[in-house]
C-alpha cells in the first residue's frame, strides 16, 4: 500500500509540474495578479473602494490589469474574490490585446479610467513594472489633504521619492485621450513611485514585489504623518543631502529597471541601501 501511495503521489506531482510548464505567458501574468491581490489583502491594503493592480509584460507594449470592486462588508469581499477571467490584457493605448488564455470577463466600463491611467504611466515610465491603486485607511486619509506629504523618512525618500504629490485628472480633449495633465506627466517622469490620484493612493514599482512594498510603506508613513498633523506635532523633513543621495540611488535603480524591461526581462537584485 505504501508503494502504491508513493507511486500515485509521484504521478500527481509530475502532472502538476507538466501543467505548470504548459501555462502560457499570458496566464502567468494573470496568476501573478491574483497572488498580488492576496498579498495586499493579507496586509490589509485592499480598502473598501475600487482596487486596480497591473503588471507590465516584459518586452512587449502590454500589461495585465485586475480591477476589483471593494466592499465594506467582509463577507461580501470574500464572496467577490477575483478570478483569472477578470484579469484583462491591454496595450499602452488602453486597447484590449487578443490572447489565447481563455475568456475574459472584465468589466471595462467600471475601470476604463484606471486602465487608461495605467497605460499612460507605463508609456511614460519605462522602469515601472507594476502599479497598485487603492484606498486603504491611512492612504485614503492622506488623499483628503490639500498639501503633498513631505519627505520625513529616509526609507520613504529611497523607495517612494522625495514627497508624495497629487496627480490630477486631465481636462477632456477630443483629440487626445489623456488621463493626466502635461504638468503631472512631467512630475511623473521625475521618478517618484508614490502619488495621490483623486481620493486614492497610487503606488508604482519596478517589480510586482516593489509595488506591493511601496503600498505597504506608504500606509505606514501616511499613518505617522496624518496622526502627527492631527495632534499638532512638529514635523521635520529629513536633511536635503539624505534626500539627494536617496533620490540618486532610486533613479539609478530605475534606469537599470528600464534597461531590463527593454531586453524583455524582469529586473532583479534591488536592495534598500
Amino acid at each position: 500500500m505504501k508503494t502504491i501511495y508513493q507511486f500515485s503521489k509521484t504521478n500527481k506531482a509530475r502532472r502538476a509540474a507538466a501543467k505548470h510548464k504548459s501555462i502560457s505567458p499570458w496566464r502567468e501574468h494573470r496568476l501573478r495578479l491574483l497572488e498580488s491581490y492576496e498579498r495586499l489583502k493579507d496586509k490589509g491594503l485592499i480598502g473598501d473602494d475600487r482596487l486596480g493592480i497591473s503588471v507590465r509584460v516584459p518586452g512587449q507594449p502590454a500589461f495585465a490589469f485586475l480591477g476589483h470592486n471593494g466592499s465594506p462588508d467582509s463577507k461580501a469581499r470574500k464572496k467577490a474574490k477575483p478570478r483569472t477571467s477578470q484579469v484583462a490584457i491591454f496595450d499602452f493605448q488602453a486597447q484590449s490585446v487578443p490572447h489565447t488564455d481563455g475568456q475574459e470577463r472584465f468589466d471595462l466600463t467600471a475601470f476604463q479610467d484606471w486602465v487608461a491611467l495605467h497605460a499612460e504611466i507605463y508609456s511614460n515610465r519605462l522602469d515601472v513594472g507594476a502599479i497598485v491603486i487603492n484606498r486603504p485607511e491611512w492612504g485614503g486619509a492622506l488623499a483628503m489633504l490639500d498639501e503633498p506629504m513631505p519627505g520625513i523618512f529616509d526609507e520613504q525618500a529611497r523607495q517612494m521619492g522625495s514627497r508624495v504629490e497629487r496627480l490630477s485628472r486631465a481636462q477632456h480633449n477630443e483629440r487626445e485621450a489623456r488621463v493626466i495633465s502635461d504638468a503631472d506627466r512631467q512630475r511623473l517622469r521625475k521618478g517618484a513611485n508614490v502619488f495621490l490620484y483623486e481620493d486614492h493612493a497610487l503606488c508604482l514599482g519596478m517589480t510586482r514585489e516593489r509595488a506591493i512594498f511601496n503600498s505597504e510603506l506608504l500606509e505606514k508613513c501616511a499613518k505617522a504623518y496624518v496622526l502627527a498633523l492631527a495632534t499638532g506635532q512638529r514635523i521635520r523633513r529629513i536633511p536635503w543631502f539624505v534626500r539627494f543621495i536617496a533620490n540618486r540611488r532610486l533613479l539609478k535603480d530605475e534606469q537599470r529597471s528600464a534597461e531590463s524591461y527593454a531586453r524583455g526581462e524582469v529586473p532583479t537584485g534591488f536592495t534598500a541601501y
